[in-house]
C-alpha cells in the first residue's frame, strides 16, 4: 500500500478504477451512511471508485482505483480536514476477524443492471452473504487469499462505479469492494479483508 496525499477532496476526483456497480438493492440516503465517498474525475465529474472516510483527513479505496496496482487498497491523506456533519463523517474500523459475520452490506452509486445499466444518482445498498474460504477457491476461476473475503447472492452485487466502496457489518468497514468477473450470479464478488491489514492502514494513518 502507499499513501497519497492530497489538498482537499476534490483532488481525488482525479482517480480512476475498475468498474463495479450496485445491483439488486435497494435505494438509501447519504445520512444512512454518510462516512463514503464518491472518487470521480475533476475535469468529467464522472464516477469512477467509492472510498470510505476513516479519519477527518483519511479515505480508504481500492488500490487499482489509481495506478491499476494489484495491491488491494490505498490510503489517501487529505492536507485539509473533514469538518464531520450528518452527511460526512468518519466510520470505525473492525475490532475482529468476518468469521461470525454471515451477510454484510454493499454500499454505492454504479450503475443498477447487468451487463449494461446507468449510474445511479442515488446511494444505493445491498446486502449480501459472506461465501466462506474454502467453498470460494472451489468455484471462483482466479487466485484468492485469506485476506480477502468472498460474497455471493444471486442477483445482488456490486459492480461498476462502486470499486473501492464499503463493506460493513454493524456499522463497521470490514471490507473494501475490490472485483468480480462478468458471471456475477455464478462467480463470488471479492473484497479486502480490512482486518488482515489493520495494524499496517493505523500506523500508515499517523504517519
Amino acid at each position: 500500500m502507499q499513501k497519497h496525499d492530497f489538498k482537499n477532496l476534490n483532488d481525488v476526483d482525479r482517480a480512476s478504477c475498475k468498474y463495479t456497480r450496485i445491483v439488486g438493492g435497494r435505494e438509501s440516503h447519504i445520512e444512512n451512511f454518510p462516512y463514503i465517498a464518491a472518487i470521480k474525475f475533476i475535469d468529467t465529474n464522472l464516477l469512477h471508485c467509492a472510498g470510505s472516510i476513516i479519519s477527518n483527513q483519511h479515505i480508504l479505496t481500492a488500490a487499482h482505483c489509481f495506478y491499476g496496482q494489484e495491491e488491494l487498497y490505498e490510503l489517501l491523506r487529505l492536507n485539509e480536514t473533514i469538518e464531520f456533519n450528518r452527511f460526512q463523517k468518519k466510520i470505525n474500523l473492525p475490532t475482529e476477524d468476518v468469521h461470525d459475520i454471515l451477510d454484510v452490506i454493499l454500499w454505492g452509486w454504479g450503475v443498477t443492471a447487468n451487463p449494461i445499466g446507468y449510474f445511479s444518482d442515488k446511494l444505493r445498498q445491498v446486502t449480501v452473504e459472506i461465501l466462506n474460504y474454502d467453498e470460494c477457491v472451489k468455484v471462483f476461476t482466479h487466485s484468492i487469499s485469506e485476506d480477502q473475503i468472498c460474497t455471493q447472492t444471486p442477483r445482488k452485487n456490486a459492480s461498476i462505479g462502486d470499486s473501492g466502496g464499503p463493506v460493513t457489518s454493524n456499522d463497521k468497514l470490514i471490507g473494501i469492494i475490490s472485483f468480480n468477473m462478468p458471471s456475477y450470479d455464478v462467480c463470488p464478488e471479492i473484497h479486502c479483508n480490512i482486518f488482515k491489514h489493520l495494524d499496517f492502514i493505523t500506523a500508515m494513518m499517523n504517519i
